[in-house]
């Protein structure tokens, strides 16, 4: 399923970015590839093979608000076993073809993935079925259940208004640690049950495996033109690289890409990033896009919501992971988002937005400016 993508940061002027987009959500989205009439009439026949016990009718196709990454259609089908009817929703999730972000991706290893976590009692969706047949939808696709829940707002921020701005103190404490907790469950998968993510053709370890994806995916997005902080970023990290054991990493991980019904996570959402760089990726891409909603939009992180310090406090608790090598990690997770937003410029333009003007290397470029002389060689010895 795919939940909201959290956008943000502010342009030269001091304008909020994330309120300057805002009318413009459009251009985020993943272009519609297919009809729904015609997606609607092939998943009508591929329901019935699934469900062959039942008399199936696709009833409604919709699409949710925003989405970049893949095509997602939302299906309700209506199931009559003879003895009483029942309309579900569920979740398609498509593979990109021709409106690809990702440098690469394997929609198998995702679904697998999604079986190995629910299989675990983790909150994620459900998966169904996995078809490879390009015959039905053009590409192959996996189907999951839809999770009802709610995400934080971010267009604009969640800490401006919404239904967790307005929610009282107690609830929003609730809620993130309910937040974290979801997150941080996620370090106690067992590398072992997860091996299937390695991609040892990129480099021996997990870390080294991901430095070396998106040191290729910055070449691709840029035609091997990339801008001259982002390949100095790059080597920075190449030197610096921190020995870790492999551990899972959800790869997208913010409050936006989770499921809340009242405040308690219900579903962790949005996998196609996952790999086995570890624990601390995650909590680097989490404390980002915490900075994008509040400091980055000169706004107040609400009172009940955890600062920088609580969250790394937490995280090492729940976790029993230190934080030693954050400082690497959130270099590593700016030139990620660095490399995704040249990407997205790519495919879809956006004015006043550049390679080189964008909250992405805005962050990275601040942080180029002050990790270095904090991080030194001697802090990677583990």
């Amino acid at each position: 399923m795919k939940a909201t993508e959290a956008r943000g940061g502010r342009t030269e002027n001091g304008e909020s970015e994330e309120r300057r987009m805002s009318d413009k959500r459009s251009q985020w989205l993943t272009p519609k590839v297919r009809d729904d009439e015609q997606a609607r009439e092939s998943l009508q026949g591929w329901f019935a093979t699934v469900l062959p016990d039942e008399r199936v009718r696709v009833a409604a196709i919709s699409r949710p608000a925003t989405g970049g990454s893949s095509e997602t259609l939302f299906v309700d089908v209506t199931r009559d076993t003879g003895h009483a009817a029942l309309t579900e929703r569920f979740v398609v999730k498509v593979e990109p073809l021709d409106f690809q972000l990702n440098y690469s991706r394997s929609l198998p290893d995702e679904y697998r993935l999604l079986e190995t976590l629910s299989a675990r009692g983790l909150p994620v969706p459900a998966p169904r079925w996995f078809e490879t047949d390009p015959a039905i939808l053009g590409a192959s696709f996996f189907v999951m259940d839809f999770v009802t829940g709610r995400t934080p707002p971010h267009r604009p921020s969640y800490n401006a208004e919404g239904w967790l701005h307005d929610a009282p103190v107690s609830d929003r404490r609730h809620l993130w640690d309910s937040a974290m907790q979801g997150l941080c469950g996620l370090a106690a998968v067992p590398a072992a049950d997860v091996a299937f993510l390695s991609r040892p053709a990129l480099g021996g370890s997990g870390i080294e495996q991901q430095l070396g994806y998106w040191g290729a995916a910055l070449g691709w997005s840029t035609d091997g033109a990339a801008p001259a902080m982002l390949r100095r970023a790059l080597g920075w990290l190449e030197d610096r690289m921190p020995a870790q054991p492999d551990r899972l990493s959800w790869g997208d991980a913010r409050i936006g890409n989770m499921l809340f019904a009242g405040f308690d996570c219900r579903a962790i959402v949005d996998w196609e990033l996952a790999s086995l760089a570890g624990p601390l990726a995650d909590l680097s891409w989490w404390l980002f896009f915490d900075d994008i909603h509040s400091s980055d939009q000169n706004l107040p992180r609400l009172d009940g919501l955890g600062d920088r310090k609580a969250t790394i406090a937490r995280f090492e608790e729940l976790t029993d992971h230190s934080s030693e090598h954050l400082p690497w990690f959130m270099v590593f997770t700016a030139l990620r988002l660095s490399t995704l937003f040249i990407r997205r410029l790519q495919m879809v333009p956006i004015d006043g937005q550049s390679a080189t003007n964008n909250y992405a290397y805005r962050y990275l470029e601040q942080l180029m400016d002050s990790v270095p002389a904090q991080y030194s060689q001697e802090t990677r010895a583990c």
